[in-house]
């Protein structure tokens, strides 16, 4: 078994902080990220506040870089389940990747149905049989 290497971490300062800065593990860091934690939670994890991760994103290269790596393995090991699911014939994964890799867009088809008044009345009672049956061919000829 060839031993392990030893983790890599690095100090960033703030030259106007007077506080020591923390050292970091970068092999947790990327750890920690690759489990799909949030940066919230990561800070939790490491012992530090949400603004010190935000910081070392941008500050501390290998910071960032261990973060990434993290990040990129998680998002293989789901693009890999996905994948074996959509293979499988599972429609709810293909359906999915259609639509959140692919692009595709659910579409539906509206139906809409209206009242229709009539624009003119009749008085029934008025009109002969012979009327009534006319205006029934009218409207059934619409």
């Amino acid at each position: 078994m060839a031993p392990k290497k030893a983790s890599k971490s690095k100090s960033v300062r703030n030259p106007k902080s007077k506080r020591n800065p923390i050292v970091f593990d970068y092999d947790k860091v990327e750890r920690l990220a690759g489990l799909g934690l949030s940066q919230a939670k990561i800070a939790i994890a490491l012992g530090c506040s949400d603004r010190t991760i935000s910081n070392r994103l941008n500050d501390d290269t290998e910071f960032a870089n261990a973060y990434a790596r993290g990040r990129a393995s998680r998002e293989v090991i789901v693009a890999d389940k996905l994948a074996e699911n959509c293979d499988n014939g599972d429609t709810s994964a293909i359906k999915f990747y259609l639509q959140a890799v692919a692009g595709w867009k659910e579409r539906q088809d509206v139906t809409m149905q209206a009242e229709v008044k009539a624009s003119h009345t009749l008085d029934l009672k008025a009109m002969s049989v012979d009327e009534l049956l006319a205006e029934l061919n009218k409207l059934e000829a619409d």
